[in-house]
């Protein structure tokens, strides 16, 4: 069974499980396989047969509280003890003997009952009597059983009470039909993903079954590209076939109206996927890799042994994104990129957030601006998204706004709108995936501009010419100079910070100075703690959450922290030092201060108490950011930039030709034709 991208609230599993698991009175199952295993697909895929299952529940409702004396539970629970096509044939002819249908309201007949009364009635025009046969039965009665440990049974009676009471129904089966249809979404909507991201899930999990690829490492940036680039082309050539055929029939003087219909819903439902679009189809691509890490074996993913055992398998939560092994800072293993020929020692692969803050993921933009609440101007909006692909958003969006993993994620982007979260949405980006980086920082942001151009009117040729013209082979060159920019940026005003707060005697610079490397500045510092040995990681972090208080929190007492403030104090308002290495940092910080001149690092702010705070909570932030920083910066210097951005240019320009309709120079060039196996992932 292929995992979802978020599993299925626990009490949504248990009710599916109390349903299929149930035995009857002679041991047997109480529901058939079979009907147990339509109502899981259709209520966690959200098929149409779901709704078609309300409109019938009812009118099976209805039938039951006919049936049976005490009402439709007793019939249910007790007239019918085992649901099997036999027994309810012999609960309905019992009630038929014993005179329960009144005259108009039922009759039975062979191997079905219709329900003759106006308000059961299909929909149909004109209307005619609603027939159940005694093989349908089972599976709405499991699908009832569901409903009761769902809603409950309370809820469930009330709803359907206009049904079963004495005399004819009060309401029509379809309006109560709908209204318990909606109560049942309003409840499954929070506990189940929508029917449009498990429909990718599948989409990808039958790519990646096809390519024998269900291992996260597996998941390199070859099989990223291919990914969209076949799905991208197979979309082009359903829409292109649809349109030549349309075209046929016109020329042959025939009605081609529908086989145009046919080919504007295959158009639809390609923007509707979103994988056309190729930062959409990354970030769902790698949140998939990240459940399938999670799951740590491949064999998670074969058919149970119950229907239900995947469920309970799956992992609950996808906010902890931990190096394989269990989270330390361990050397991470797997394929290389398809940049890099060369080998990358252990080192470069140690996540410095496991070093620094104990294994688990935090996003340090978050923190930045949660922790600096705008009193301090570390980023500038254009900085913030350069490091979007890579980290991810400064903010979630407003409770209520569609973000890409809304139902509306793939139109926004194909509108070109904005962009609410990184590649990764709960953990690190991985760098050994960093070509599929520098595609989404280069290639995705020309295509967003190719789509924005497209609704201003523009011909496909020109949007592709001015979305991919500008793109030569120093692009991913140029793109990791403005990493390279950013990070010098940062890492000076992390220094700027340590002067502002060592000059203010705050104990916060030791975080900072650990955080950014600079241990004989931080061993130093502690070590004015009277020959207290030096503080533990956890106190560090005490000191950066809390200042003053944090370090009163760890075993610091009050005249060691008054001794730490003092020579915090006095060291950085001397300058001086007989370290080499401390002497070293000193000079940077008070050069790094004259040098930046943003919101809360001017003469102003040094007297503002609120400033220096967001100072303090911030900087441990942005020391993690220019962490994450130095690892991407070494990982890119090792790789052939300019070739890779040659051959990608060409493989882009042929493919987004294809989706937006025009060819160019660039497309022509395209080394290899595009293959693809309509079967592994066949199109909606």
């Amino acid at each position: 069974m292929a995992l979802t991208f978020s599993p299925p609230a626990q009490d949504l599993v248990d009710a599916l499980a109390m349903m299929a698991e149930r035995e009857g009175p002679d041991g047997r199952s109480w529901c058939p396989a079979p009907a147990a295993d339509a109502i899981r697909t259709c209520i966690l895929d959200r098929t149409n047969e779901l709704g078609l299952n309300f409109l019938q529940v009812v009118r099976f409702v209805r039938l039951a509280a006919l049936a049976a004396p005490r009402g439709y539970v007793d019939f249910l629970y007790l007239a019918v003890p085992i649901l099997r096509r036999d027994a309810f044939k012999a609960a309905v002819e019992q009630a038929q003997h014993t005179g329960r249908f009144p005259p108009g309201t039922a009759e039975v007949e062979g191997q079905a009952v219709r329900l003759l009364e106006p308000a059961m009635a299909t929909e149909a025009v004109p209307p005619k009597p609603f027939e159940i046969t005694y093989a349908q039965m089972a599976q709405l009665a499991a699908f009832l059983d569901v409903l009761h440990n769902t809603l409950g049974f309370a809820e469930v009676a009330d709803i359907v009470a206009p049904l079963t009471g004495l005399g004819p129904p009060k309401s029509s089966a379809a309006d109560v039909a709908r209204t318990l249809r909606a109560r049942f979404h309003a409840w499954l909507d929070p506990r189940l993903e929508s029917g449009h991201q498990r429909q990718k899930a599948k989409v990808i999990h039958a790519f990646l079954a096809a390519r024998k690829a269900m291992a996260a490492d597996m998941i390199d940036d070859a099989v990223i590209l291919d990914f969209w680039r076949q799905r991208a082309i197979g979309w082009h050539e359903r829409t292109q076939t649809l349109r030549a055929k349309a075209q046929l029939l016109r020329d042959a003087g025939k009605d081609a109206r529908p086989i145009d219909a046919e080919a504007e819903s295959a158009e639809k439902a390609a923007r509707d996927e979103g994988f056309r679009v190729f930062r959409t189809c990354v970030r769902s691509l790698l949140r998939y890799r990240a459940l399938l890490q999670e799951t740590h074996t491949a064999g998670q993913l074969k058919t149970p042994s119950s229907m239900f055992d995947a469920l309970r398998q799956q992992p609950r939560s996808t906010e902890a994104w931990l190096p394989p092994g269990g989270g330390g800072p361990e050397e991470e293993t797997g394929p290389p990129s398809e940049l890099d020929s060369h080998h990358v020692d252990d080192e470069a692969w140690e996540n410095p957030l496991a070093a620094i803050g104990g294994g688990r993921w935090q996003n340090p933009l978050a923190d930045l601006v949660e922790a600096s609440e705008e009193r301090v101007k570390w980023l500038t909006d254009k900085e913030a998204l350069q490091l979007h692909n890579y980290i991810g958003q400064a903010r979630s969006p407003p409770d209520g706004e569609p973000d890409e993993d809304g139902n509306r994620d793939d139109e926004g982007d194909e509108a070109g709108g904005a962009r609410s979260s990184g590649l990764v949405e709960a953990g690190p980006f991985d760098l050994r995936l960093v070509r599929t980086l520098l595609r989404a920082d280069v290639f995705g942001a020309a295509q967003a501009s190719i789509i924005a151009r497209l609704k201003k009117r523009q011909t496909a040729q020109q949007a592709l010419d001015a979305g991919l013209g500008p793109i030569e082979a120093s692009a991913y060159g140029d793109a990791a100079e403005a990493y390279r920019a950013l990070h010098a940026q940062l890492r000076l005003e992390s220094l700027a910070a340590i002067q502002i707060l060592g000059m203010a005697g705050d104990p916060a610079v030791v975080l900072i100075a650990d955080q950014l490397g600079a241990t004989a500045l931080k061993t130093a510092i502690l070590a004015a703690r009277a020959g207290r040995p030096v503080a533990e990681a956890g106190a560090l972090r005490g000191i950066g959450n809390h200042g003053d208080d944090g370090l009163r929190r760890t075993a610091v007492g009050a005249g060691e922290l008054g001794r730490i403030r003092d020579f915090v104090a006095a060291l950085f308002r001397s300058g001086r030092h007989d370290d080499r290495e401390v002497q070293r940092v000193l000079d940077a910080a008070k050069q790094a201060r004259r040098a930046v001149h943003r919101t809360g690092f001017r003469k102003e702010d040094e007297s503002d108490p609120a400033a220096r705070l967001a100072l303090q909570r911030g900087a441990p932030a942005v020391a993690r950011l220019v962490a994450q920083l130095d690892q991407l910066i070494a990982r890119i210097d090792r790789l052939p930039l300019s070739e890779a951005a040659q051959t990608d240019r060409a493989a882009f320009a042929e493919v987004l030709g294809r989706i937006y309709g025009a060819e160019t120079a660039a497309a022509k060039a395209l080394p290899e034709p595009i293959k693809r196996d309509s079967k592994a992932w066949p199109l909606p």
